[in-house]
């Protein structure tokens, strides 16, 4: 299945395939998101749900693979909040071949 997206301007948001309903099996997305203003980008997660230790959110803090981790999720987390240092960030959702749930949906948005 083909999942993710690139988004730019001074806000949106997305969430994991299928949501809120169950996502797919052995997923790979990534979304790139660019805060055409410039600046940082502020990030609202509605919560993540998924497989623990097994299906995983990763943000990473600029487009690249090997830019900087601002942190992996992965199991049940409540809403909160992700702050880049410039403007790109880079999202990407994995699942295994097992159990699936709901994931994960968010917003974005432009900050100074």
């Amino acid at each position: 299945m083909t999942c993710g997206a690139n988004n730019t301007g001074i806000g949106g948001g997305f969430a994991s395939p299928n949501y809120p309903g169950n996502y797919y099996p052995s997923l790979a997305c990534e979304w790139f998101v660019e805060n055409l203003r410039g600046n940082r980008i502020f990030v609202t997660f509605f919560g993540i749900q998924t497989q623990d230790l097994k299906d995983f959110v990763t943000v990473r803090d600029g487009f690249d693979a090997d830019s900087p981790v601002l942190n992996q999720y992965s199991g049940t987390l409540a809403e909160f909040n992700v702050t880049t240092s410039g403007s790109k960030l880079r999202i990407t959702f994995t699942s295994d071949d097992a159990v699936e749930d709901i994931g994960f949906s968010l917003t974005w948005k432009a900050i100074d």
